[in-house]
């Protein structure tokens, strides 16, 4: 815990009865701490964040109001907390779900839900509403666990907790939970952030109405909508040699025209599309539409459109003039989040019924937009498809599944099964594979130079990175604790080279306390750091390496292991309720580096008398059974069914019954799940902690 600020104080806070925390110190929080400082004369105030102008305020009004404040700034990560076997960042994972389902529960009684129930189907509602919930509380949660942690390590034992929180969305909502922890919320008056954003969402929606460009689009000429589509969201990108959104795609399967690109600002790499990848997408016999005039770096090299349509779908906003909820705050909240909801889904109908799609292929799986979207989609009788991504999202506990906003996802073993969420929009799994296995059989095409360094005797180490933040496991103090141990054991250890790559560059550029060492490292010319690693495969890294290296529980171990490769989780979090603990402890998973390294080296002097280390043969099959090179023509034959049957006039129903038939005849009955009649023998994380 790092304090940043102390205010000296001439009163004695052992006197005080008071601790208030608050995220940040803002102007619109004085008054509060006015009120509580004349009630109790002294308190002391942890905080996050503040600015000058407000603690130069906050200073001011003590000597005028004759009251006296300890004021702390701390900077905290939740992973570095602990109470007994469990981090505060574990919790937090947990406690996301939990909190929302408290709170979309109360929402579902307001009579402004019920009428958007109304309208959509009502279990679609509410995992668009639990997505959103989930997103609002994300930035309070980490004030509570922190304050939670000093309470129960008896930190202030004899002080009262009081949590500050601005008057605002459904903030209020939370009160009567956290009175049973014995830490009191009290609000203040503030602009409602969330909500000034969705009223101006709102009105600008309203005024691109009245403009007749809320249907804009931009393409590269007419688009043939005679046939049914699938639709694939530009996430990744189109370059196969990299991830990408069209790895299952080959001209020869689909007609012409059939498949269709629609590109937004949602992107991995956050940058326009360039009107080269815009030819590129025509040039393999796909078409596409940019949906906002920033998705394109060159818009004006297009031509601008208009979808003009009329559906008896589309929903209005009248079905809320009836109702009367004053100036509640959460209710107001309410009605504008589902107008947008409506507006957004509204969009989507036209989207779909314009250009005849009738399947989306996204490899984005929650947010509220993908919720939207699998409401339209519905409605008109399409189909919501996703691939997974990773590994890491399905062990953590997190909302991938949880909050998964698709009908069928494509996954790539049944390890996934372990996971299982209860989404109930999720219908079901098709087991595929890999996605990207395809470039592990075009090992002949590639240069190896991790074969150069074994060939000279090395021992090679692909390495993966990442990512850490205040709320995830792993925080700062670790990656730089892990990153201290590696590199010296590089610059020391002449038999081993690393290869690394990063989760994201700019994360592991942060860690300035490794800088000197990383600068050894490198001119050992046995460090070696992966460029440009965004969207780059962990094959680049682990092709013909001896071990496979990734801290916490790495989705780019998981990868590289149904490549072929040795593979161990450095588990720096300490995450023991993660399964692999049961059956792989020091051999597949370490939760200490330096007992990690240890390891290695007594493999790397004995092979055969230590074979167990980063050996997945038992499991391998959980990760990936197929292992064959062939996911993208797995997920290439479940989609042209789809779309082979809504050519026939099949109505959704029977597209997916009968896609599933055909494809269990190719691949195996047990290939398909359902998630609708699977009985549910491994509880989910969430609730085994609970």
């Amino acid at each position: 815990m790092n304090s940043k600020f102390v205010q000296q104080t001439s009163l004695d806070f052992r006197k005080s009865s008071v601790v208030i925390w608050i995220e940040q110190v803002s102007l619109t929080a004085l008054v509060s701490f006015i009120k509580i400082g004349v009630k109790h004369k002294n308190f002391k105030l942890i905080y996050f964040k503040a600015d000058a102008v407000s603690i130069f305020f906050l200073r001011v009004f003590k000597k005028i109001f004759r009251f006296d404040v300890e004021m702390e700034q701390i900077n905290v990560a939740l992973g570095d907390l602990w109470i007994e076997n469990t981090s505060m960042a574990t919790q937090y994972l947990l406690e996301l779900p939990i909190l929302t389902n408290f709170i979309v529960a109360k929402l579902k009684k307001s009579p402004i839900y019920v009428k958007v129930c109304q309208s959509f189907s009502e279990k679609r509602v509410d995992n668009f509403f639990k997505i959103i919930v989930n997103k609002d509380i994300q930035s309070f949660l980490p004030l509570l666990l922190t304050a939670r942690w000093h309470k129960q390590k008896k930190i202030y034992s004899d002080k009262e907790y009081i949590i500050l929180s601005p008057h605002c969305g459904i903030y209020p909502l939370l009160k009567d939970r956290l009175s049973k922890e014995q830490l009191q919320l009290l609000f203040y008056k503030t602009i409602d952030v969330t909500y000034a954003k969705q009223v101006i969402k709102n009105i600008l929606y309203r005024v691109k109405v009245m403009l007749k460009v809320n249907n804009l689009y931009y393409s590269a000429g007419a688009i043939d909508t005679s046939l049914p589509k699938i639709a694939v969201h530009y996430v990744e990108g189109i370059d196969t040699n990299r991830r990408s959104d069209i790895f299952w795609y080959i001209k020869e399967t689909f007609n012409s025209n059939q498949v269709l690109i629609y590109i937004d600002q949602i992107k991995a790499n956050k940058e326009a599309v360039s009107s080269e990848i815009c030819d590129e997408i025509i040039k393999k016999g796909m078409s596409w539409v940019a949906l906002t005039k920033r998705a394109l770096s060159e818009a004006s090299y297009y031509k601008k459109n208009y979808m003009k349509v009329e559906s008896d779908r589309i929903i209005n906003h009248r079905l809320f003039n009836q109702i009367n909820f004053g100036n509640d705050t959460i209710e107001k909240w309410l009605l504008i989040t589902s107008k947008n909801l409506i507006e957004e889904v509204n969009y989507w109908i036209r989207f779909y019924e314009y250009f005849n799609i009738k399947v989306i292929v996204d490899f984005v799986c929650v947010s509220n937009g993908c919720m939207a979207q699998n409401i339209a989609l519905d409605l008109v009788g399409g189909i919501r498809t996703g691939i997974q991504r990773s590994t890491l999202a399905l062990t953590d506990g997190q909302p991938f599944l949880v909050y998964n906003c698709n009908d069928i996802f494509f996954t790539w073993g049944d390890e996934v099964l372990e996971h299982k969420s209860t989404c109930d929009i999720l219908e079901r799994f098709v087991e595929v594979g890999f996605p990207f296995d395809y470039k592990f059989y075009q090992k002949d095409k590639l240069f190896n130079k991790n074969e150069e360094y074994r060939s000279q005797g090395k021992f090679v180490i692909a390495l993966f990175g990442s990512v850490f933040t205040d709320t995830t496991r792993i925080s700062r103090k670790m990656m730089v604790d892990f990153y201290e141990k590696i590199l010296s054991w590089v610059i020391e250890d002449h038999r081993i080279v690393i290869v690394a790559k990063e989760k994201k560059s700019e994360s592991f550029e942060k860690l300035s306390e490794i800088k000197e060492l990383l600068i050894k490292a490198n001119e050992t010319g046995r460090y070696i750091q992966l460029d440009n690693p965004l969207g780059r495969l962990p094959f680049d890294a682990s092709f013909g390496a001896d071990l496979a290296i990734g801290v916490g529980i790495s989705s780019a171990v998981s990868e590289a292991v149904i490549a072929g490769c040795r593979g161990i989780h450095c588990d720096i979090s300490k995450f023991h309720f993660h399964p692999y603990y049961q059956w792989g402890n020091e051999k597949v998973i370490f939760d200490n580096t330096e007992e990690m390294i240890k390891s290695v080296k007594e493999y790397m002097s004995n092979p055969l008398a230590n074979d167990s280390l980063g050996n997945w043969s038992k499991y391998e099959d959980r990760l990936d059974s197929f292992r064959d090179g062939k996911a993208g023509v797995r997920i290439r034959n479940y989609l042209n069914y789809l779309i082979s049957h809504y050519e026939c006039n099949q109505d959704r129903s029977n597209v997916i019954k009968n896609s599933d038939k055909i494809f269990q005849e190719k691949w195996g009955k047990e290939r398909i799940i359902n998630l609708d009649i699977l009985e549910n023998k491994v509880k989910s994380l969430q609730k085994v902690f609970l």
